[in-house]
């Protein structure tokens, strides 16, 4: 068994999920494609946080991750975090309904940054909150390797796991 393993049965592990392509299935595009663009000249992140404004959800109940659901269901809620980069307040209140309705997650532990690199500081903010876990046992499940995971590796004693891990 890996460490990634034993710390994922561990009950003294601290889960901190992601949403967009771990919590939320990555299927916001239109037609063949994971993501919502329509314009080849305006930045997508910027043409789905439009769309947002406009009125469009994003995160519907059919974009649910059946598998983390169910994992999260058996775990202690007071340790399930969810740790989401966020646009718009529009956003955020379509994640924090999806999230509540679809997961055990308690509102108080749904934090959101601006940036890849700020999910570090909230990770150390989830440590102040939980001084007794050592950094090994609080655990960032992202799908983002380049910008999150890798980040976190290189800065911090914290794990990380990529979704798959749970495939």
């Amino acid at each position: 068994m890996t460490r990634l393993n034993e710390l994922l049965n561990d009950e003294k592990s601290i889960f901190v999920f992601d949403v967009d392509g771990v919590l939320a299935k990555m299927e916001f595009g239109e037609g063949n494609n994971h993501y919502f663009k329509t314009d080849p000249n305006v930045d997508s992140d910027i043409e789905f946080s439009r769309a947002i404004l406009r009125g469009h959800n994003f995160y519907t109940d059919d974009l649910l991750n059946k598998t983390l659901q169910s994992f999260m269901a058996k775990r202690d809620n007071k340790k399930i975090y969810v740790l989401s980069r966020c646009f718009t307040k529009e956003e955020q209140d379509q994640k924090d309904d999806f999230l509540l309705r679809n997961y055990n997650v308690i509102k108080g532990n749904i934090l959101y940054t601006e940036t890849y690199k700020d999910k570090l500081e909230a990770l150390n903010l989830i440590k102040k909150l939980n001084p007794d876990v050592d950094d090994e046992h609080i655990i960032m499940v992202d799908d983002n390797v380049d910008h999150v995971l890798n980040y976190i590796m290189d800065n911090s004693g914290y794990t990380t796991m990529h979704v798959s891990s749970f495939m």
